[in-house]
């Protein structure tokens, strides 16, 4: 087979890898410091990665005058609570201490957040929050906050290449970061760079229903196994409970955590029983995400579900005015199909949401590699076992900006640039068994799907919300039989090469869970294993780090010290 392939090259001092706030932030952090930035996505700026479709609202202790007693040590407690103190306590304060700072930054650049009658920010209360300190967008979702950003970033020296995607990261002969092979539609890339952030978000797509962008399919979590990183924590996979099941047009879509946080919010099973009574007679619907979820399987499985395999979130108990001030999009997006969340309950049921693991980063967002830098979601150890709700957007604000910054610094003290001919060369060897320069039409895109739709099928049922040994080690099984299939496929046309790159990845991080999940054997937040149902801090108080060659991934676990405040 011929390999004089063509490539259009493109030289960068930073390239951030991804499009939603934590890659803008980035991106703008790393222009401001003077160096030049790419930044490369898979869709449009601004209506990219799972930040254009989220919830709206962002953690931070703001400093207003009606929650005088909540504190950033407050915070600090709650995320480690929640996250059940296998969290990162470093990441953890880095967070909790930049949220409020970063946010006033967002409303530098444009972002509009709810304000009281005086002029001062709103706070609402989250689920599992202490105290209210959820900061809302203007109007509900994101906006009023990712449109303007985007507006933002367009003006600034930084190149925006849209509708591309990284195939591969490459690494110079001091395994440094030096590049990246991308596809832009059906145009082979080589671009050269002294730093890389990863910012590409998560890996819902691996399971049949999620709340994510059709992008989000575990790019920066595979090529980081395959620079030789670890990942942290990729057990612990969020499943949002508050995901449409009816109508299908929108299923897996997310209607916002902060509404079960109103005090008129009300879930009903199908005899009409306020059933999280039950499961936590406390905080109730204001539960955390993962006893929700569980508790919403719970009454499907034993056929209290509604008709469309969920139950029935009942938001007429809260003022409409509230409701159209936090969640206006979303109540415009019912409109199409007779629903009003005003008027009538609605169908929701558990769909994944958010992947607490990833990239093992320090309080710099520095990986092991040199001139790698991760944030948002792709990076590991803030949340924990479970996020709290809110805090993502503050994630990936906060390292967002840290990491363009880290890059920049580097990329100014680190040079040359890794030659073009070396580069060329490593990209000719990393695609030769997967590409061919014929264009003949074949099928392999059929066949590509049907692997996809296998894969989410074995994910949801041996790696989903209830686990157990024998069902996950099957689990590894299939996804060892579906990489051979894939394999088989290979090599391919350019014009199924990206949907290759993303099926292999997803299968790398189905993996990864799969075998984070079989070694914790215990249950802890988001991770629940029906064999065992209790959690055991003794024993697991830990994290769990998988990393290796895919197919072969090893697994060992790092232990924290005691983060002050622990339980």
């Amino acid at each position: 087979m011929s390999t004089a392939r063509s490539f259009e090259q493109k030289e960068f001092e930073v390239l951030v890898i991804g499009g939603g706030l934590a890659g803008m932030r980035a991106a703008l952090a790393a222009a401001a410091a003077g160096v030049r930035t790419g930044l490369m996505l898979k869709g449009v700026l601004g209506q990219s990665g799972s930040s254009a479709i989220a919830g709206g609202g962002l953690a931070a202790v703001m400093d207003v005058s009606d929650v005088p007693e909540d504190t950033v040590d407050q915070h600090f407690a709650d995320t480690l609570a929640s996250g059940d103190y296998v969290n990162d306590a470093e990441l953890v304060r880095e967070l909790v201490s930049q949220s409020a700072g970063a946010i006033r930054e967002l409303e530098d650049m444009g972002a509009r957040f709810v304000r009281k009658g005086d002029g001062e920010t709103e706070v609402f209360l989250a689920p599992a929050h202490s105290h209210r300190r959820s900061v809302r967008v203007e109007g509900g979702g994101t906006a009023q906050m990712i449109g303007p950003l985007a507006e933002y970033v367009r003006a600034q020296p930084v190149e925006v290449m849209e509708h591309t995607t990284v195939l591969e990261m490459l690494r110079s002969d001091r395994d440094r970061a030096a590049g990246v092979i991308a596809i832009e539609r059906e145009r082979l890339m080589l671009i050269r760079t002294k730093a890389i952030v990863l910012a590409s978000g998560g890996a819902g797509r691996i399971y049949p229903l999620t709340s994510n962008m059709p992008e989000s399919t575990g790019d920066g979590y595979a090529m980081a196994l395959r620079s030789g990183l670890a990942l942290t924590g990729m057990e612990f996979v969020q499943f949002t409970p508050t995901a449409l099941a009816y109508p299908e047009e929108l299923a897996g879509t997310s209607t916002g955590g902060v509404l079960l946080g109103l005090p008129g919010t009300r879930l009903w099973n199908s005899r009409s029983e306020r059933f999280m009574e039950k499961y936590d007679p406390v905080r109730k619907e204001a539960s955390t995400r993962a006893i929700l979820s569980r508790a919403i399987q719970t009454e499907v499985v034993e056929g209290r579900g509604s008709p469309h395999g969920g139950v029935y979130l009942d938001l007429t108990g809260n003022p409409p005015d509230v409701l159209e001030r936090l969640a206006a999009p979303f109540i415009k997006k019912l409109e199409p199909f007779g629903l009003d969340i005003r008027r009538q309950p609605i169908e929701i049921a558990p769909a994944v949401h958010y992947f607490m693991g990833g990239v093992e980063i320090n309080p710099r967002t520095e990986t092991r590699v040199l001139g790698l830098y991760a944030a948002g979601e792709v990076a590991g150890g803030v949340q924990g076992s479970n996020r709290l709700s809110s805090n993502s957007l503050s994630d990936v604000n906060v390292f967002g900006k840290i990491a363009g910054e880290q890059a920049a610094s580097y990329a100014r003290t680190h040079g040359p640039y890794a030659p073009w001919q070396a580069l060329a060369e490593a990209a000719r060897i990393e695609l030769d068994p997967f590409h061919r320069l014929d264009d003949d039409d074949d099928r392999a895109k059929i066949q590509l799907d049907e692997v996809h739709t296998s894969l989410k099928q074995v994910m949801f049922a041996h790696a989903g919300l209830v686990r157990d040994e024998q069902s996950m080690k099957r689990g590894i099984e299939e996804i060892a039989r579906l990489r051979g299939e894939l394999d088989a496929l290979t090599p391919l046309r350019t014009a199924d090469l990206k949907q290759c790159y993303e099926l292999r990845n997803m299968l790398d991080v189905a993996e990864a869970v799969t075998r984070s999940a079989l070694y914790r054997k215990e249950s802890r937040g988001a991770h629940y294993r029906i064999d065992y149902p209790e959690k055991n801090d003794e024993r697991w108080r830990v994290a769990i780090r998988v990393f290796g060659r895919p197919g072969y991934l090893e697994v060992e676990e790092r232990r924290f010290s005691q983060p002050a405040g622990a339980a």
